[in-house]
């Protein structure tokens, strides 16, 4: 994680509860990013309908991130990361926000 990322999350979430979830950020948080301090997803993936933040924009881009970690043991995160790696009318299509929460539902379940 670059250093600016990584001094905002330790800003605003408990280093104790970071910690719990390391495994989640080594793997997935280089792709977390907070530009004014909201969060940004990579390579335009949608944050819409995720549920990291129960559906609603935040302006607490850490926040996000701490939910977004939190949600059964990263595996939101790894769906995330899988979504911004996606582009064209598959990507469009997967993140429509009708479809994205019963996707991730079999994406988590599986």
């Amino acid at each position: 994680m670059i250093p600016r990322r990584r001094s905002e999350l330790r800003k605003q979430v408990p280093a104790p509860r970071l910690k719990l979830y390391a495994h989640v950020l080594d793997f997935f948080g280089s792709m977390f990013e907070i530009r004014d301090a909201r969060p940004s997803c990579p390579r335009g993936a949608s944050r819409k309908g995720m549920g990291g933040d129960g559906g609603r924009r935040t302006s607490k881009g850490a926040a996000f991130f701490d939910r977004l970690l939190s949600r059964e043991d990263g595996w939101l995160a790894s769906y995330l990361d899988a979504l911004a790696r996606m582009d064209g009318p598959v990507k469009e299509y997967l993140t429509d926000p009708d479809r994205l929460k019963r996707f991730y539902a079999v994406f988590a379940d599986g």
